[in-house]
C-alpha cells in the first residue's frame, strides 16, 4: 500500500515538473514568402499577429509601443525580403512583443535590431481657423477615406492627422501635425486637391491651395538600426 502511494506521488511530481517546463503558449515563426505571392496584409488583436508577405521592419514597427519612422534611415542590415510571420502569446504594440521579435531576428538572421533617434528633414502641417471655416465639414455618416480622383486626390472625413500620414507616405518624409493652431484632431473635412498621383512633389502646393500650411522643419524620429554579427 505504501509503495503504491509512493509511486503515485512520484508520478504526480513528475507531471507537475513537466507542466512547469512546458511552453507558456508563446511562439514566433518567420518564413520566407512565396516569390510569386501577389497578396499581402496583416491581422492582429490581443495576443495574436499574422502577417503575409511582410517585411521585418513592417512587423517591428507594428510591435513597437511607440512610433517608428520607416524612411530612408531604415537600416540596410535588416533583411528587406518579404516573410510570412506569426506571433502568438504576445500583446501587440508592447515592449515584450518587440523584444521577443528582436531576439528571434537575432537568432534567425544574425542581426541585432535597436531603436535609435535621429533628426530628419520633414514638415510641420497646420490648417488655420480661417481656412478651416471655408472647407466642407464631413457628415456623421461619412467614412474616412482617400483616393485618386479626376483632379488628383479626394479626401472624405479626413482630419489633419489623416492628411499628415498621407503626406508623410507620399513624400517619404516625416510630418508633424500642429492641431492647436487651427483645425483640431476631431475636425473632419471632405475636399479635393489638384496634384498628379505620379508627382508627389506637387502635393505641398496643392494642399496650400485649399488652405493647409506646410513648413519645412527638422524632426526627431525613431528609426530601426540593425547590426550584422561578424
Amino acid at each position: 500500500m505504501h509503495r503504491n502511494i509512493a509511486a503515485i506521488v512520484v508520478v504526480l511530481l513528475g507531471a507537475l515538473v513537466a507542466f512547469a517546463q512546458a511552453p507558456a503558449g508563446k511562439s514566433i515563426t518567420i518564413e520566407p514568402a512565396a516569390i510569386d505571392a501577389n497578396s499581402s496584409g496583416a491581422s492582429y488583436g490581443g495576443t495574436q499577429y499574422s502577417g503575409e508577405n511582410q517585411t521585418l521592419s513592417d512587423v517591428l514597427t507594428t510591435m513597437y509601443p511607440g512610433e517608428i519612422w520607416l524612411g530612408a534611415a531604415d537600416s540596410d542590415a535588416i533583411p528587406k525580403s518579404k516573410f510570412n510571420i506569426k506571433m502568438e502569446g504576445y500583446d501587440v504594440k508592447s515592449q515584450a512583443a518587440f523584444d521577443a521579435l528582436v531576439e528571434q531576428i537575432k537568432k534567425q538572421f544574425g542581426v541585432t535590431v535597436t531603436v535609435e533617434q535621429r533628426e530628419q528633414d520633414g514638415y510641420t502641417l497646420a490648417l488655420p481657423k480661417e481656412a478651416a471655416a471655408k472647407m466642407v465639414k464631413s457628415g456623421p455618416d461619412d467614412n474616412q477615406s482617400y483616393g485618386t480622383s479626376g483632379k488628383g486626390w479626394q479626401f472624405t472625413a479626413a482630419n489633419i492627422h489623416d492628411v499628415g500620414k498621407f503626406l508623410s507616405h507620399e513624400l517619404k518624409k516625416p510630418v508633424t501635425v500642429d492641431d492647436k493652431a487651427g483645425a483640431g484632431a476631431t475636425d473632419r473635412f471632405n475636399f479635393e486637391i489638384t496634384a498628379s498621383v505620379f508627382h508627389p512633389e506637387e502635393l505641398p502646393k496643392a494642399l496650400a491651395a485649399v488652405g493647409f500650411e506646410l513648413k519645412p522643419t527638422k524632426i526627431k524620429v525613431n528609426v530601426l538600426e540593425g547590426t550584422k554579427a561578424k
